[in-house]
């Protein structure tokens, strides 16, 4: 290697190093970004309401309210032995068939189902 290409390679690396050097490094937030499930340590808000995410039933509980969660848009509601659904506050809650819940809360909730009616005889 001639003296001329040598002095341009090591002009390169030290270039390279140089400028290695004074970027900075910035550190990963803490925090998984705000569309990942909380799992347990980080609360989220939606429309005022606080929710505290619950690994065990993989859903948003609403904090203050009983009975009450949130998953994927939907806030769901245990009442007098039935599901509800809305999506905002501001909606009427609508009755929601058991096997449209979240897996976890219908287990949770699962000896807890309303009875079933009484089937009419012809």
């Amino acid at each position: 290697m001639n003296m001329k290409k040598r002095s341009i390679s090591q002009s390169l690396i030290a270039t390279a190093a140089a400028l290695a050097l004074t970027l900075t490094v910035t550190p990963a937030p803490a925090d998984p970004p705000p569309h990942a499930p909380a799992h347990g340590y980080r609360h989220q808000q939606f429309h005022g309401y606080d929710l505290v995410y619950d690994q065990g039933i993989g859903v948003y509980v609403v904090a203050d309210l009983d009975h009450q969660y949130f998953l994927d848009g939907l806030f769901f509601k245990w009442s007098d032995g039935n599901w509800f659904v809305r999506v905002s506050p501001d909606d009427e809650w609508k009755p929601r068939p058991p096997g449209t819940i979240p897996p976890g809360l219908a287990k949770k909730y699962r000896n807890l189902q309303a009875p079933a009616k009484p089937k009419r005889r012809p």
